[in-house]
């Protein structure tokens, strides 16, 4: 017994399993997490390693090289990337998508533990970790109160940080701004050299002090006693009544050296809410964790600190991507409603009958509720792309409804009884939505199981859902739609179409529209069945003209969508100290204030650059910017960015960069990224000052900065090598030396007042202020003397570079930009004017950023579109059980092609990935209309009809339902393609280019594929008969 029949004759038993479903469906959506795009795991692994006190060359050659070599000798490993800085090297190992990165990370390890000798004994052990998106924060808050910032910063640390790290699913939680308490040991620098000490000396004598030691145990009588040495500190009157040495038997107290008081971690960074200091909680969660889940956790626990906290304390949200997550996900369940209504209103507009509208309209709920229990199953998120994939599809889940109920009610008016109807009306149309249902979705077969790169993480979630909801409709189209159809008792009767001229009376009782689009169809399709040639040239020529008008078109990797967010990074030149750093900020301050009255919450941070890898420099700053809504403001992020980025322009010594959105806090800037490789530092510096110049000119290039960054003043400590080893000093000790002086160690940590405070041990102030104090650091030398560094060094000014970076083993510069709109156009400018430039010997140019991501993933996009039209072929020739109908069918793609270009060239849009996604979607939703098409032909040609009549006759009986599963398809779509709401920038293309291509193919399908198929059986035909009379003659 066939599904359909059962459902009839079983609609007590196809009710109940259809309620289950609905139960689970609505059980499993309370289940489904929520986020913004798909959890994407990059394959990709971080390695830090720090070299204290060494410049970014000799870190390179040193430290960088040895970890490059050891990396390179892991398999599977696509490139790797450094950058050697100050002081450290990290080095990011890229891996080939698909490889199991917990295995990498071991073997990673292994490799380096074998170098591991060959590294500087200086440099700490690198240090591994898998690279994780999810890193960037989850919520940004504002600690706020009326009281000064030593106590908010202690409120801060102890009741809200801990409290939030409690939270299941918080990583971390870091705090900007605020006085951080710290004990200060400034030593006399006279004073230590009246009693022959040195600043290393009372460093270690205060460690070797600050200790609690066990020593085992002791059996008194029945009990066993531990032993304890105890000698931390507990006080600052301990501290300052340490011992440091004897003079002629009197002790020399710590007191008698230095000052120690009370006081705050010395801070070379700003954190403020427009001009006033605040105190800033960057919430990170756990990789592997839901964003809105772990949002909605933090904002209960604030309300719950409410209650606990002084009254004048409040914490308040700055930002949280959770906000813009729930806003986008929230408009595309509208967008979805809205194209569910369009797509039941064409259905009534053509139908004419409530309750045939009613019952096709059943299969959007059903299909969308049972692909919530697939999602729940296979652990998919409601994300951008898998409720963008229920959006897209909205449309189509009534296409195989409408076929199966036409079918019905066609043999309902020709008097054949319900339950009869039901069963003939969905059998007969079986195999056509089968074949239309596997077409559209084989298309994601090679996306989820055979290709392995950005584009299947992508566009994962989004096969999957449009995948599950298209099967789903295929089982309420052969059983809900057949069991509803037999419940309708009453059909107004017609007399049954056998030839054209039945159907001319059969046409007349329909509305005035569909006998006019009738009249026009048949009136294009008998001229062109008559023209046969000159139509198929007609079509040629429009196609032609199609991949001519390709070169107009723009190329991005991604829409950039309006999040309400603007990151403004702020450079002056290197080496500019803090002060006027802050001066170059208030001014760009203002100007944002003038020029901003959009924006809700101001942060920011001076002397640092950056959230989760930041750079602390006093030439940095950033100012961050949270808009109100998007529905609230006349201009976009995109609209303020261009006026802000004219007006800082003319603030001196500023260099300012842009960036929305993109995740928040440390999201995207800039999409462009121009390489060039070479060893020499001064020849790449000059090549890449030449790049930026080029790059600069193109007018779609903005915020063009220089990765390398050169110019920092920097002092020199030279060591005469044999007078040092004269007095028994090395590198080692001089550089310690300074370092403990100028900057100061940690020694300990003590417990004041129920806070653990850390203990800073350096010269006091006025001892460290110019050169000449440099000079007078005394070094111990092994045979317990002082001698000072004037004695074997010379001081030397000088510039270095910042950083060197590598790509691939190689020296790199990098010139990063942002690219508005068409990127490849703009690589095209510049590839021109680079390739008039006459390279350095061993320089190479090539590019990068969002570009090479474009490249990768439109080259997955048509290896898939490949494999796709192969599938999609052999599941027609199957299900046709012919190799030459399903050819026929398939000259629906190029017309598809067409309607793509024109629509991008109508709306001005840029070719994207999201656009590309869409064209490979379209690649199995055409040939349907095909499939329809031509296997009513072949229906009607068995029935003894000749191969014209069957041709008109299975055109015109399949206009209706053709043209309602394309306009609900498209009208399904047209709220998504209007660009309303958050995050639509980034679903916009993809239904654009779903509705050309569909709406150009429809319109050709319905003459073209007559028309091919008439030449190609003609051609059959003749083949046929002189076959016949060849053998003929030869007998």
């Amino acid at each position: 017994m066939k599904i359909s029949e059962l459902s009839v004759n079983r609609p007590v038993t196809t009710a109940v399993i259809f309620l289950a479903v609905i139960v689970l469906g609505i059980f499993s959506l309370s289940r489904l997490a929520i986020d913004l795009i798909p959890d994407i795991s990059f394959p990709m692994i971080a390695i830090f390693s720090d070299y204290p006190g060494v410049g970014p060359e000799e870190v390179e050659e040193n430290l960088t090289k040895i970890i490059e070599n050891a990396a390179a000798a892991a398999s599977n490993v696509k490139k790797i990337t450094s950058t050697s800085r100050e002081g450290q090297a990290s080095i990011m190992v890229e891996y080939e998508w698909g490889t199991d990165m917990g295995e990498a990370a071991a073997t990673l390890r292994e490799k380096l533990d074998l170098v591991r000798d060959f590294l500087p004994d200086e440099a700490s052990q690198p240090v591994i970790f898998k690279f994780d998106p999810s890193m960037i924060p989850i919520m940004v808050l504002v600690v706020e109160g009326r009281r000064d910032l030593k106590s908010l910063r202690y409120i801060a640390e102890n009741d809200i940080k801990n409290n939030f790290e409690r939270i299941d699913g918080v990583a971390n939680v870091e705090i900007w701004g605020g006085l951080q308490r710290q004990v200060h040991v400034d030593l006399d620098r006279t004073a230590l050299a009246s009693y022959g000490l040195t600043v290393d000396q009372v460093i270690n004598i205060i460690r070797g002090e600050h200790l609690n030691i066990a020593g085992g145990s002791i059996d008194e009588g029945n009990s066993t006693l531990s032993l304890r040495t105890v000698g931390k500190f507990q006080s600052l009157e301990e501290i300052e009544n340490l011992i440091i040495a004897s003079n002629s038997g009197v002790p020399v107290y710590l007191r008698d050296l230095s000052r120690v008081y009370d006081g705050f971690v010395e801070e070379k960074m700003d954190a403020k809410i427009g001009r006033n200091d605040a105190i800033i909680l960057v919430v990170q969660k756990q990789s592997g964790t839901n964003t809105v889940q772990i949002a909605r956790l933090v904002e209960r626990r604030i309300k719950s600190l409410d209650k606990f906290l002084p009254p004048d304390i409040s914490i308040e949200k700055f930002y949280s991507p959770a906000d813009f997550i729930k806003e986008s996900i929230s408009n595309v369940w509208q967008i979805a409603l809205i194209g569910g209504v369009f797509a039941i209103f064409v259905l009534f507009i053509f139908l004419r009958n409530l309750p045939t509208t009613l019952i096709i309209s059943v299969s959007i709920p059903l299909s969308i509720i049972t692909t919530f229990v697939f999602m729940y199953l296979f652990d998919l998120s409601i994300n951008m792309m898998s409720l963008g994939g229920l959006a897209l599809g909205i449309g189509m889940l009534v296409d195989n409804s409408i076929v199966v109920l036409e079918n019905i009610f066609r043999y309902r008016e020709f008097g054949a009884k319900p339950a009869e109807a039901s069963k003939l009306g969905s059998q007969e149309m079986a195999n056509a939505i089968v074949a239309s249902t596997l077409t559209t979705i084989t298309v994601f077969l090679p996306l989820v199981f055979f290709i392995k790169g950005l584009a299947s993480e992508l566009f994962r979630d989004l096969a999957f859902t449009v995948t599950f909801s298209l099967l789903a409709s295929l089982l309420v189209a052969l059983t809900i739609i057949p069991m509803l159809s037999s419940k309708i008792k009453k059909v107004e009767l017609r007399s049954k179409a056998g030839s054209l001229r039945d159907m001319e009376k059969e046409l007349q009782s329909r509305g005035g529209v569909l006998r006019l689009l009738d009249n026009m169809y048949k009136d294009v399709l008998e001229w062109a069945l008559s023209h046969r040639w000159i139509f198929v040239g007609l079509v040629l020529l429009v196609l032609g003209g199609s991949i001519v008008s390709m070169k107009a078109l723009g190329v991005e990797f991604m829409p950039q969508s309006d999040e309400g967010f603007i990151q403004i990074r702020l450079n002056t030149p290197v080496g500019t100290n803090i002060d006027t750093t802050r001066a170059a900020v208030d001014n760009v301050y203002d100007i944002v204030a003038e020029n901003v009255p959009e924006r809700d919450i101001t942060f920011v941070q001076v002397g640092r650059s950056g959230d989760m890898q930041s750079i602390i420099s006093t030439n940095r700053a950033e100012i961050w910017m949270t808009l109100t809504n998007k529905e609230e403001r006349d201009r976009s992020d995109k609209d303020i960015i261009a006026v802000l980025r004219k007006e800082i322009a003319s603030v001196p010594g500023v260099e300012a960069e842009f960036s929305t959105g993109g995740g928040g806090p440390g999201g995207g800037g800039g999409n462009l990224s121009v390489i060039i490789t070479g060893y020499n530092l001064k020849q790449g510096m000059e090549l890449a000052g030449k790049l930026k110049l080029i790059m600069e000119d193109v007018k779609s290039v903005q915020d063009v900065r220089i990765s390398r960054e050169e110019g920092l003043p920097e002092l020199r400590v030279k060591l005469d090598r044999d007078r040092a080893s004269f007095f028994g000093v090395n590198v080692a000790a001089v550089g310690y030396a300074i370092k403990r002086a100028f900057t100061g160690e940690d020694v300990a940590n003590v417990i004041l007042t129920g806070e653990e405070v850390g203990v800073l041990v350096r010269l006091q102030e006025k001892d460290r202020m110019t050169v000449d104090d440099l000079e007078l650091i005394s070094v111990a030398t092994p045979f317990g003397k002082q001698v000072l560094l004037s004695n074997f060094t010379e001081l030397e000014k000088g510039y270095g570079p910042v950083t060197v970076e590598r790509e691939r083993q190689q020296r790199v510069v990098y010139v990063h930009a942002k690219v508005e709109g068409d990127v490849k156009g703009a690589v095209d400018a510049i590839k021109k004017e680079v390739d008039k430039l006459v390279l350095p010997a061993g320089f190479s140019v090539h590019y990068g950023g969002s570009w090479e991501d474009f490249q990768e993933t439109i080259m997955d996009l048509v290896l898939v579109m490949i494999l796709a039209i192969i599938l999609i072929y052999l599941i027609m020739s199957a299900l046709f059980e012919s190799f030459l109908d399903p050819f026929i069918i398939m000259f629906t793609l190029p017309m598809t092609f067409i309607g793509v270009v024109w629509m991008h060239l109508i709306t001005g849009d840029t070719f994207s990935a999201m656009a590309g996604i869409g064209v490979v979607m379209l690649a199995g939703i055409v040939v349907n209309n095909g499939i329809i098409l031509v296997d009513y032909i072949n229906l009607l040609r068995k029935r003894g009809y000749d191969l014209l009549d069957a041709v008109k006759l299975a055109g015109r009986a399949r206009l209706r339902p053709i043209l309602m599963t394309m306009l609900t398809t498209v009208l399904g779509l047209v709220p998504m393609a209007l660009a309303i709401g958050s995050g639509s920038e980034l679903r916009a293309p993809m239904a654009r280019t779903v509705i050309g291509g569909l709406l150009v193919s429809t319109i050709f399908t319905l003459v073209f594929i007559p028309v091919l198929y008439t030449m190609f059986e003609t051609g059959k035909q003749k083949r046929k008969e002189k076959r016949l009379r060849k053998e003929a003659a030869n007998g």
